[in-house]
């Protein structure tokens, strides 16, 4: 049992507020839970909301949760977060209207974005691109002036062998579109 300074209820209207689930001395001695005496020296704080006559029991008196079965803990702490279940968290008009307005710029962004893009024939625009560049590419290849991709990978992988080929494969694809115009 922990100290809790109020007793709230959940009829109370508030932001934020704590809710003591915790397991009252009344609870526990009806419940049938074991009993431990504790050694009085000092006068232990409690809950203010509990009735003098349980405050000054548990002065001399405390019940651990692990009194209870598993099964049994579950139940009794299921109970106590069904008092307070009001299903579902909606959150306030404002918060839902934001989330509206960010999801229709999202979702009408993207449908505008796929209608320009068909409309100037990207798909089209790209494939060429890419066989334009892949073409130079092969090009300077067979003539040469450019390593073989197996290689490339093999001498950047050894030089640095932390790197993954994927990343390799990525730099080569940046430089031939840096070097080569479509």
């Amino acid at each position: 049992m922990r100290p809790c300074k109020t007793k709230p209820g959940p009829d109370q209207d508030a932001k934020s507020r704590s809710i003591n689930l915790g397991l009252d001395p009344e609870e526990a001695v009806d419940m049938g839970l074991e009993v431990e005496e504790v050694e009085t020296g000092r006068k232990r704080a409690v809950a203010g909301y509990l009735d003098p006559r349980w405050e000054n029991w548990l002065q001399g008196h405390r019940v651990e949760l692990n009194a209870m079965s598993t099964p049994q803990f579950l139940a009794w702490l299921e109970g106590k977060i069904r008092l307070y279940d009001q299903g579902k968290v909606i959150p306030p008009e404002n918060i839902m209207e934001e989330s509206l307005e960010q999801s229709l710029e999202a979702k009408l962004g993207r449908v505008i974005a796929d209608e320009i893009l068909e409309q100037n024939h990207y798909d089209d625009q790209v494939a060429a691109a890419v066989r334009q560049v892949k073409q130079c590419y092969h090009d300077s290849q067979t003539c040469g002036s450019q390593a073989p991709l197996k290689e490339t990978v093999q001498t950047e992988l050894a030089r640095e062998p932390v790197n993954l080929w994927k990343n390799v494969v990525e730099e080569v694809s940046e430089g031939i579109i840096k070097n080569y115009r479509f």
